[in-house]
């Protein structure tokens, strides 16, 4: 699951970096409508990252109820 969180942030990552690059050599009566993709886009992936981060926790919260945390653990 976290590799899966992880390979969500690249992707997204090389998407911002697409939309910068077309807002860099946009003309500029077409940046206004760029600028509003590009946060529409990052509205859209911190959407995207929370709901990740919430199977996260849950399935974190799952396992410690299952299981105790091995750091916790005494060793005897």
């Amino acid at each position: 699951m976290h590799e899966d969180f992880l390979k969500l942030l690249k992707n997204q990552d090389a998407e911002l970096a697409t939309q910068a690059e077309k807002m860099k050599s946009a003309p500029d009566d077409q940046k206004n409508q760029l600028i509003e993709a590009t946060l529409l886009l990052m509205i859209q992936q911190q959407t995207a990252q929370h709901s990740e981060m919430e199977k996260i926790v849950v399935q974190m919260k799952n396992y410690m109820g299952k299981n105790k945390c091995p750091m916790m653990q005494r060793e005897e």
